[in-house]
Formats: C-alpha cells, structure tokens, sequence
C-alpha cells in the first residue's frame, strides 16, 4: 500500500537516501559541538569586568586629563585568566615586554601627552605560562 497521492512506495522513515542519512549525522554532530563550546568558555572573573570598566573610561578623558585609579588590593582572581581573555575584555595592551616573559601592561590613566614619562598611575602586568595563561600580576606606579 502506497501513501495517499503518491506514485513511489513508502521509504524506511523521513528519507532513506544515504546523502540524507548523512547529512543527518552531521547536523546531530555540529549540534553536540555547538552545545559544548558554553561549557568550555572560561567566564571573566568580576574583577576584569570591573578593570575593562574603568580602562575604557580613563581612555576616552582627554589627554593629560587628571585621573585617580588605584593598584587592585587582590589581584588572585586573575590568574589563570587567557591572554585571549585580556585581549577580549580590556583591548590591546600598552605595552608588551617580550624580554621579560612576554608580559603584557596596561597603563590605567588617561592618554598621556606625547613625550610624557611617568605620572603616578598604576601600570598592571600580567605574566604568563607556556599556555598563555596567567601565572602573575603586578602592579606598580608609574614614576
């Protein structure tokens, strides 16, 4: 017995051609693979939240503008953070020291004028493994 209105016999489900079974199968894995990226996605702790917060503020100010950002107390919830996390959350950094492990800085003050050494503002390092993970943070005052 065939289907109402049609003129082929009934197939062994939806569609029993093997282009179709594959395609299938790869729907089904793309799928799985699409569900598993969130749970490999490090979250960004609140404490880069925060930082990105304040770095692009101090960004937009105009140059030499006074600022009064301060060294984090605990900087323990950013090791471990990705360089591709920084990059992501806080931008490109100011400077990178590739004589000194590959440490990236950033400087939290305002653009500061051409020529302009120092200043008291907290430049924040981060060290990194062979992974590009955070190893270590610093904090120092521009002088």
């Amino acid at each position: 017995m065939w289907a109402r209105g049609s003129n082929q016999p009934p197939t062994d489900g939806p569609s029993a051609s093997p282009l179709a079974a594959l395609m299938r199968h790869e729907l089904i894995a793309l799928l799985l693979l699409l569900a598993a990226l969130p749970a490999q996605a490090q979250e960004t702790p609140p404490l880069l939240s925060e930082l990105a917060s304040e770095l692009k503020s101090l960004r937009v100010l105009p140059v030499g503008a006074p600022t009064h950002s301060a060294c984090p107390a605990n900087t323990t919830a950013l090791v471990g953070v990705t360089q591709r996390q920084l990059r992501d959350t806080l931008g490109e950094p100011d400077f990178i020291d590739k004589e000194d492990h590959h440490s990236w800085w950033y400087f939290f003050t305002s653009p500061t004028p051409f020529g302009q050494m120092g200043g008291g503002f907290p430049q924040l390092g981060f060290y990194f493994d062979s992974k590009k993970a955070v190893t270590k943070v610093d904090c120092y005052y521009a002088r």
